[in-house]
């Protein structure tokens, strides 16, 4: 029993630590895009009297790509998280299924905490990004 929950611990750790590193990933690719978006923006805005139709022309498709790298990078981002949001929930009710019915409720609290805190960390995850 304690080799079960051991094992499910590690596994789910594993999961976390795969995940995190994934999202770390999409959270800067994101970030990155956003980046560029505000960089494409600011030169429409610098555009003036004696900028070139070229150069508005190029202003503008470099927007129009930019803004479609953020919608990639969010759609991309927002898939990660649900990932790990499932990855975590099969993790809990893993945990909660490995409980043996002659358990206390202390006993399975013990057996499932990891697995619930584990699960409301991404879940957290799921509100937001911070781009420095």
């Amino acid at each position: 029993m304690k080799r079960a929950f051991l094992g499910l611990f590690v596994l789910l750790l594993l999961i976390a630590v795969g995940c995190k590193s994934s999202l770390e990933e999409a959270e800067q690719n994101y970030c990155l895009a956003l980046g560029e978006l505000g960089q494409a923006l600011a030169a429409v805005e610098n555009l003036h009297a004696n900028s070139t139709v070229d150069e508005a022309e190029q202003a503008q498709k470099n927007l129009e790509d930019a803004l479609k790298d953020v919608q990639d990078t969010a759609a991309e981002l927002q898939e990660v998280k649900l990932d790990a949001a499932q990855s975590a929930f099969d993790g809990l009710k893993q945990a909660i299924a490995d409980i043996p019915g002659d358990s206390t409720l202390e006993e399975a609290h013990g057996m499932v905490g990891d697995s619930a805190e584990q699960f409301r960390d991404t879940i957290d995850d799921l509100y937001g990004v911070t781009c420095n």
